[in-house]
Order: structure tokens, then C-alpha cells, then sequence
């Protein structure tokens, strides 16, 4: 008995030395949870860049249907959709004004991205009043005055962007006219011009896109070949709600397209860092949120010059994908156009960015140019 007892006393001192040996000092501890933060540390970075990654592969598959849905709206109609129409064809500038601008591109596209519900809904409510929108031509309207704010305010996964942090916000007029829209990280490509320049200049081949005010391309009429020319590029979401950049209702340079982002003009590539770059209607309103130097930060440069410069006439490519944007040519095909691409200075001496966003330059490039 006197052994059993004396056996267990000894296991008993050997599970305390053993149970003591085992445990961590605060060092030891200190020293895990030290090496633990390096490790996280060092990991989010590539788990971020997995997540962008991801999210970039989206906005590409995206885009890629933006650009099938314009070539299958070629199908139908033997033409490439104009970017926006306005009220008048005489007057130019008219078209650039918000309640001027009429049918867009992407309205005129929702059949061919599974939207044929909403598109016919839009449709009917503008044949209320003597409008048919599945016309194609300038005529066709989208008067802002119209109530359809069910269908402005329509959010479509395709047309957003993941990687857009601004995207869920919705444009709101600050006319006062109750207009409110859901917006899209893509824009048809008008050309290298100003945009109240462009219908009546449409036929310089150094300055027009493939869909602009009230015009509009075949692919098979594009010189340089579909698969060396921009047809949509990214846009991004405006940085407040009164922005009307990325909303895809409205026409024109910043909503749904861009313009004048080349050789002309101070809105110099994709991304450009000029703090007044784009030049659309509104600009005075953000203002109000943001200076000049909170846009540079932001990346989304915009001018609050004299009233000309107000109206939607000039827009870049934005994206927020670190060093670039994704671009979608007239083939259907996808890529990415890095900041540092060349950019023209004269229509003499052109970069490739611009050659990209002319159809008929007579110039072509290769993948290894961008």
C-alpha cells in the first residue's frame, strides 16, 4: 500500500514538473502573437491583390459584354449605336445640356444584356408621348422631364464595376427635376474632340470616335481594323451624389462616354492627373464637397470653369484598378491600357492612346504598343 501510495505521489510531482514545463512565459507569448502580426502583415497585401484581382476579372467579363451587346445591336440595326442624342441637330451645343440629352448607347443596347424588360418598360413610357426610342437616330428621346425615375434608378450588376467603391450612389440633379439615376463603370468612346464639336466635325478622321453625338460607325467601315480601335472604355462612378460622372441614363462625356481625353485639350489618358481634366455639367456642384486638390488625391479631376466648360464636352477614362483602365475594342475583344501610355500632342504626332481611340488615323499598332 505503501508503494502504491508513494507511486502516485510521484506521478503527481511528475504531471506538476511536466504541466509547468509546458506552459508559456509572457515572452514567449509576446514573441508569438509579434510573429503572428508579421505574418498577417505580410499577407493582406496578396490577399488584396487576389481580391482585385478577382474583382479586375469581372469588370473585364463586364465590359466584354457591353461591347458584344454594341456589336449585336450592329446585327440588328447594320450600325453601331451613337453614344448619345440630343434635341437638335443644328445647334450643337444644345445636346450637351442635361435636359437636352436624349437616348443613349447603353439604353439603346439594354435588349442585348438581358434587359429587354426594363428596355421595353422605358420604351413604352416614351411612346406615351409620341417618342419611339428604338429608332436609330437623333430624334430618338429620353426627355429628363419624362417620369421615369423607376427606371433611371434601375441598378444592373453587368454595369458596375466591383473595384468601383462609389458605384452605389446614385446621381442626383441638382436641377431640382427630380432626377435620380444608378450608374455604369462603362463609356462608349466618342473620339479625341470636344464633344460639341464632334457632330458637326464627325467626318475628320483625327478626331471622331466610333459612336458619337448622333452618329455613329459599321465596324467594317473602321480603317485601322476592329481589333486596333477602342469601342468602351471604363468610367468611373462620380465622388458625390450631385456627380454625374458613371450614370448611365444621361449622354455625353463622363455619364456614358468619352471625349477629348488625347492630344486635345488638358484631359491627357486614361486616368489623367490634371486637377481640372474632365469638363461636364455639374462640376460646380462638386465643388461644393470637394476642392480642387481633394479631386487630384481622388483621382477624379474635374473643371468649374466659365459655362461652356460646365457642359458635359470633355471626359477621360477612369478607373480605380491600380495603373489603369480596361478598355474593350470593336471586336469584342478586352484590354488593358496601362496609365503610361503614350499621348499624342497634334494631329501630327500622335500616341498610341490616340491612335487606339481613332477608327480611321490610318495608323496601326500592336499589343506590345500598350
Amino acid at each position: 500500500m505503501n508503494r502504491y501510495k508513494m507511486s502516485i505521489k510521484s506521478n503527481c510531482k511528475q504531471f506538476q514538473a511536466n504541466a509547468c514545463r509546458y506552459a508559456f512565459t509572457l515572452v514567449e507569448l509576446l514573441v508569438v502573437i509579434a510573429i503572428m502580426g508579421v505574418l498577417i502583415a505580410m499577407l493582406l497585401p496578396a490577399i488584396n491583390a487576389a481580391r482585385e484581382s478577382a474583382r479586375k476579372m469581372q469588370c473585364s467579363n463586364n465590359i466584354k459584354q457591353m461591347a458584344l451587346a454594341c456589336l449585336s445591336y450592329q446585327d440588328t440595326y447594320q450600325i453601331l449605336p451613337p453614344a448619345s442624342n440630343f434635341t437638335s441637330n443644328t445647334d450643337n451645343s444644345k445636346y450637351l445640356k442635361e435636359a437636352n440629352v436624349r437616348a443613349n448607347w447603353i439604353i439603346l443596347v439594354l435588349p442585348y444584356v438581358g434587359q429587354q424588360a426594363l428596355f421595353n418598360e422605358i420604351n413604352g413610357m416614351l411612346k406615351q408621348s409620341g417618342i419611339n426610342v428604338e429608332s436609330n437616330s437623333a430624334t430618338s428621346k429620353m426627355d429628363s422631364n419624362i417620369t421615369m425615375k423607376s427606371c433611371r434608378e434601375t441598378e444592373i450588376p453587368s454595369f458596375l464595376c466591383p473595384s468601383d467603391g462609389n458605384n452605389r450612389i446614385k446621381f442626383e440633379s441638382a436641377k431640382g427635376s427630380g432626377f435620380t439615376g444608378a450608374r455604369c463603370n462603362y463609356g462608349a468612346n466618342m473620339g479625341l474632340d470636344y464633344a460639341y464639336n464632334l457632330y458637326s466635325g464627325w467626318s475628320n478622321n483625327l478626331k471622331h470616335g466610333v459612336m458619337g453625338p448622333g452618329k455613329c460607325m459599321k465596324t467594317e467601315e473602321i480603317i485601322d481594323g476592329a481589333s486596333n480601335t477602342i469601342m468602351v472604355a471604363e468610367l468611373r462612378a462620380g465622388v458625390a451624389s450631385c456627380d454625374p460622372r458613371g450614370t448611365w441614363s444621361l449622354g455625353g462625356p463622363g455619364p456614358s462616354a468619352i471625349a477629348a481625353c488625347g492630344y486635345m485639350g488638358d484631359c491627357r489618358g486614361p486616368n489623367s492627373k490634371n486637377n481640372a481634366a474632365d469638363d461636364i455639367y455639374g462640376c460646380e456642384k462638386i465643388d461644393q464637397f470637394f476642392d480642387y486638390d481633394d479631386l487630384v488625391t481622388l483621382g477624379m479631376e474635374c473643371s468649374n470653369g466659365d459655362t461652356a466648360l460646365k457642359w458635359n464636352a470633355q471626359a477621360t477614362s477612369r478607373s480605380t484598378h491600380p495603373g489603369g483602365v480596361q478598355t474593350a475594342f470593336c471586336d469584342g475583344s478586352v484590354h488593358w491600357i496601362t496609365d503610361e501610355v503614350s499621348v499624342g500632342t497634334s494631329e501630327t504626332n500622335l500616341g498610341v492612346w490616340d491612335k487606339l481611340l481613332l477608327p480611321c488615323d490610318g495608323f496601326s499598332i500592336s499589343n506590345a504598343d500598350f
